[in-house]
């Protein structure tokens, strides 16, 4: 088996009311349920959090859907420079820009789960504090 797994396969969250009883399927076989009063495709930043507000309502069930690329080797921040042009990469390109004599560059995407995050060193940045101030001024 290679590094990369070249098979995709579906990696299903099954959002019960509480993450805390949320669970991960990579087989759609063992769901434990065959009947989902939501079923949210596109578990991303924007499916996920609409998945959880669904999974409030205590007397639903919400099934959320994303496709993915096995996480293999992803897991550790050191070997974020390995992962771009992969298949854990969506391999998007910028156009050719004028500014770089026609070049163009990559823009490295992440296609595992945990997005992007997985394949960039898992950094994260906080906003300006003017978001922070935000909300006081109003």
């Amino acid at each position: 088996m290679t590094q990369f797994s070249a098979l995709a396969f579906a990696t299903v969250f099954s959002f019960f009311s509480l993450p805390t009883q949320a669970a991960l399927f990579t087989n759609p076989a063992n769901l434990p349920s065959k009947n989902y009063d939501f079923i949210v495709i596109g578990a991303r930043t924007a499916g996920s959090v609409v998945a959880s507000r669904l999974s409030e309502d205590l007397t639903k069930k919400v099934l959320a859907m994303k496709l993915v690329l096995s996480n293999l080797n992803v897991e550790v921040p050191f070997f974020a420079p390995l992962s771009g042009r992969t298949a854990v990469d969506w391999n998007y390109m910028t156009v050719p820009q004028q500014g770089l004599n026609g070049r163009s560059i990559t823009v490295p995407r992440g296609f595992v789960l945990g997005d992007s995050s997985a394949i960039n060193f898992l950094e994260w940045t906080l906003g300006s504090q003017d978001y922070t101030l935000y909300p006081l001024s109003l």
